[in-house]
């Protein structure tokens, strides 16, 4: 699955506000489960992309002028571009885009992939809780924008319950069904040490929807209270308040000067230091008037910081009836009082550290809420294809679709078993390239000799919605591993067919040939490169057998899956690789699916499939086995340089790049011949 995150913000080049934080935490752990994540952000001063802890990160570059809606439709229109690109292209399956700032408003007409939209906090509700709005020019466009993205996307997520119900109630909003997921914790760089601190923490933006003002008001009794403390504010100004002008001016205009002293404002703080902050203080303070699911509250949970935060807020769920040293987001006096209590009671303190350290171990651990939303992902895009699939089928069928369910299927396709009134189906859903020209002909010369393939229902490609969909007649049988000598014998005869066509056709060497060349020319991290350096070296030396220059129609993944039987009768399905190669590629395919087991070879097997025909000999089957194994390693180790696949992710065990090397490696190849 291919995900792409939108946002004009994404660390470290841009800000690193929550919506940032979240991205940058989901982009960087999909990673590490093995998904394809690409993540389209604002850059600061030209057009880039690179690799970033196996996130592609694309940044769009977009000139300011001084027309404000003019920079904001402008870049969402690079936004759009860039989407399109990526889609055109097959690079992205599904979308997450924040509710603020609709930044894929204007990709929407051309939109091909499911949408998530993520509640993070939309303009509606965030210019209401900071008594301002953004430039006349664009705040009712932009309002407009968030409400039709929303109303539009396949699906949207909210980090809380009381976001969820309050931009269903203040948008009016037709739909109801947004599903809540907790944002990820950063468990990383942020966690408990020498906590010793005697100081009050603020930390956050610093504007009104966050509170500051009434916290301003509570700081005088605070102090009188409480002595000679330091109150610390880290966070970027604004001029976000109902006077628009410097938040931290109007906090100071507050606060009689004679505690000025008291007050530490130390701008925005590097993420890298945060962790220190955080555990140098006594108690954190976060005095939102309204907050989704502040991240600052989450980073200070995991370094088990105490703190006094709001009612009406994302709090009040992330504590989970824990709400002692919440307050209502209305009295400073009430937020003076619970400030003064906590910071005075050290037993409360002490049993508030560590119930939100067990909250945050269990229920915001970053690998618990990444398989939320890769359950998420896959059920959205599983609900899209369905419905793509449904209503391709409801213009063939002239019978009424009663039953649908997945089979199987990875990141290039995805099938599905289909019944109507009358019939089963199998509709498969391609998201990748395929040649469709090599496919029909492989087809047509396969029933010409009598072979069993499966075809489309009415012999077409239907591309719908960004996609290949084919449908099939279901067919009764049995996928096998152990064959017969009779099975393997059937199966030779059709590797051994004259299948040359007239076609303009993929090459299988074009594409290999591209592994090649990525991993000759990339700056390779993960894998040693004396290994690869060693592995192009090989691959090199077989450029001078006619043999690969071949231009065989084949079949190009003859495994055990992609065979049914029904006793002693096959057909063949899954023509999704067919390409042109030599003919010897098929049988070496054929024999190293049947007979490999990790990175152990059954010679037996093997031996009775691998025999010399025509005028091929041995030299030729050992060279394309090794072709094949080549091919197999340098596109393992290709996608795990550029963050694609996780070589060491413990699914993955029984078909690493290891064992392959250990089989290239062997003499099993001149044992299963010479024997």
């Amino acid at each position: 699955m291919k995900i792409c995150l939108v946002h004009e913000e994404y660390p470290d080049e841009t800000n690193y506000g929550g919506i940032a934080t979240y991205q940058k935490s989901l982009a960087t752990s999909l990673v590490k489960f093995g998904y394809d994540v690409t993540v389209i952000t604002r850059s600061l001063d030209c057009d880039k992309e690179y690799i970033d802890e196996g996130v592609r990160v694309i940044r769009l570059y977009n000139k300011e002028t001084k027309d404000i809606y003019n920079n904001y439709y402008k870049y969402r229109e690079k936004v759009r571009d860039k989407l399109i690109e990526l889609q055109d292209n097959n690079e992205i399956d599904i979308i997450e885009v924040p509710d603020w700032g609709a930044e894929t408003i204007l990709f929407e007409e051309y939109r091909k992939v499911p949408l998530i939209v993520r509640l993070h906090t939309p303009l509606a509700i965030w210019s209401k809780a900071n008594k301002s709005k953004l430039d006349p020019s664009i705040h009712r466009k932009m309002l407009l924008w968030e409400r039709k993205m929303i109303e539009s996307a396949d699906k949207v997520t909210s980090c809380t319950n009381i976001l969820k119900d309050l931009v269903i109630k203040e948008m009016k909003l037709k739909r109801n069904d947004i599903e809540v997921i907790p944002n990820p914790a950063n468990l990383k760089d942020f966690y408990t040490k020498n906590k010793n601190g005697k100081s009050i923490l603020y930390c956050g933006s610093i504007e009104q929807r966050k509170g500051v003002i009434l916290f301003a008001e509570a700081i005088p009794t605070i102090l009188d209270s409480l002595g000679n403390i330091k109150i610390i504010f880290v966070g970027k100004d604004t001029n976000r308040n109902d006077k628009e002008i410097s938040t931290i001016e109007y906090i100071k205009d507050i606060v009689p000067t004679k505690y000025h002293k008291n007050l530490v404002f130390m701008g925005q703080v590097k993420n890298n230091e945060l962790n220190k902050i955080y555990n140098g203080a006594c108690i954190g303070v976060y005095p939102s008037l309204f907050d989704n699911f502040p991240y600052v509250v989450l980073e200070s949970m995991a370094c088990g910081l105490p703190f006094v935060g709001s009612m009406n807020s994302g709090m009040k769920e992330m504590l989970e009836g824990n709400t002692k040293y919440l307050y209502d987001a209305k009295s400073s006096e009430e937020l003076a009082s619970k400030i003064i209590s906590l910071y005075k009671n050290k037993s409360d303190r002490k049993e508030l550290s560590n119930y939100i350290m067990k909250r945050i171990n269990t229920e915001y651990n970053t690998d618990v809420v990444t398989n939320k939303f890769i359950k998420l992902y896959n059920d959205t895009l599983n609900s899209y294809n369905e419905k793509l699939i449904c209503e391709v089928l409801s213009g063939i069928l002239k019978d009424k679709i009663t039953y649908m369910e997945r089979l199987t299927g990875g990141l290039a396709n995805h099938v599905y078993l289909v019944e109507t009134t009358k019939k089963k189906y199998v509709a498969k859903l391609y998201k990748k390239n395929i040649d469709k020209e090599a496919i029909n002909d492989l087809i047509d010369i396969s029933k010409e000799n009598n072979i069993n393939v499966l075809d489309t229902i009415d012999d077409n490609f239907y591309t719908y919605h960004n996609a290949t969909i084919c449908i099939y007649d279901y067919i009764e049988g049995k996928h096998v591993k152990k064959l017969t000598n009779n099975q393997i014998e059937k199966i030779t005869n059709f590797i051994k067919l004259d299948k040359k066509g007239n076609g303009n056709y993929t090459n299988l060497l074009d594409k290999v040939n591209f592994y090649y060349e990525s991993l000759l020319n990339l700056k390779t991290k993960k894998i040693k490169r004396e290994i690869i350096t060693d592995l192009l070296r090989r691959y090199m030396k077989l450029q001078n057998y006619n043999i690969f220059y071949e231009k065989d129609l084949i079949h190009g993944d003859l495994t055990p899956t992609n065979i049914i039987w029904n006793e002693e009768e096959f057909t063949l399905i899954d023509l999704d690789e067919a390409t042109t190669f030599t003919k010897l590629y098929d049988l070496i395919v054929f024999a190293i699916k049947f007979s490999k087991t990790g990175n152990k070879i059954d010679v037996k097997m093997a031996k009775r499939i691998l025999k010399p025909f025509d005028n091929y000999t041995k030299i030729d089957i050992i060279n394309v086995w090794n072709f094949y194994i080549l091919k197999v390693i340098m596109e393992k180790i290709y996608l795990y340089e550029i963050g694609k696949i996780d070589l060491l992710d413990e699914n993955q065990k029984q078909d690493n790049f290891e064992d392959w090397l250990a089989i290239l490696n062997s003499s099993v190849i001149e044992d299963i011949l010479n024997k």
